[in-house]
């Protein structure tokens, strides 16, 4: 009688391996490439999460074609969804190396994939979902604040305003407490995405609203972006 073979469990392994990625972004990315596809042909990562770490990857090392190409490859993975803001920040990554491409349209369309998709893993809820209430919103904030770029790019300005000014509601209506640098870093982009498109647009007063906007929230990291938009409003007005 033959017996079924079982894959065996490779989850602690594999996590392990990741944090150590991790740290071989900041010191050497060909050697975490050569490990990422060292795992794979081991089965200790799938296809899926060797793509997305392929794609942060080649996206730090500069090279946008590479990291495009694995980046398109990892959409829509369901195991890489519970992987959260990992997941996420390789695909906000990807949609701003496609912006860079001048592929303005697919930006729009991949972010709307990126809000209607974080949308859907947050109703799951009861412990299923791989993304935080917070990262959510960071993530939804950012892909916004894509829509606004693409927007200007393609010189329909009332559009961009539109969505700089609901990345920047988004955040404010919903974060409230956090120490996660990355999860701020969705405000501090929002502003200074709308704050430089009000200058461009000649609205220096309405860059100055869209800084003062955020002193509301007590996070300390927020005052820089307050001096820094400010600053950069003063200088309009002082030319």
């Amino acid at each position: 009688m033959t017996m079924g073979c079982t894959k065996p469990d490779r989850s602690e392994e594999a996590t392990q391996l990741k944090h150590e990625l991790h740290d071989m972004l900041y010191k050497n990315l060909e050697q975490a490439l050569v490990r990422v596809d060292s795992a794979e042909q081991a089965g200790v990562f799938s296809a899926g999460m060797s793509n997305l770490l392929r794609t942060n990857i080649y996206g730090t090392m500069g090279q946008s074609r590479l990291a495009v190409f694995y980046g398109e490859q990892m959409l829509n993975d369901p195991e890489l969804k519970r992987e959260g803001d990992t997941y996420y920040s390789a695909l906000l990554m990807l949609s701003g190396l496609v912006e860079r491409n001048g592929e303005y349209g697919k930006v729009i369309r991949l972010s709307d994939e990126i809000i209607a998709d974080v949308d859907n893993e947050r109703k799951q809820g009861g412990g299923i979902s791989g993304i935080s209430e917070q990262v959510a919103l960071r993530v939804k904030s950012r892909a916004l604040t894509f829509k606004g770029d693409c927007e200007y790019h393609l010189e329909h300005p009332d559009e961009a305003e539109r969505y700089y000014l609901e990345s920047i509601n988004l955040m404010m209506d919903g974060v409230t407490q956090s120490d996660d640098y990355w999860v701020i870093d969705g405000m501090f982009t929002a502003i200074l995405e709308t704050t430089e498109f009000y200058l461009e647009q000649g609205k220096a007063e309405k860059a100055l609203s869209s800084s003062v906007c955020s002193s509301s929230i007590s996070y300390g990291v927020l005052i820089n972006i307050t001096r820094h938009s400010l600053r950069r409003t003063a200088d309009c007005w002082l030319r």
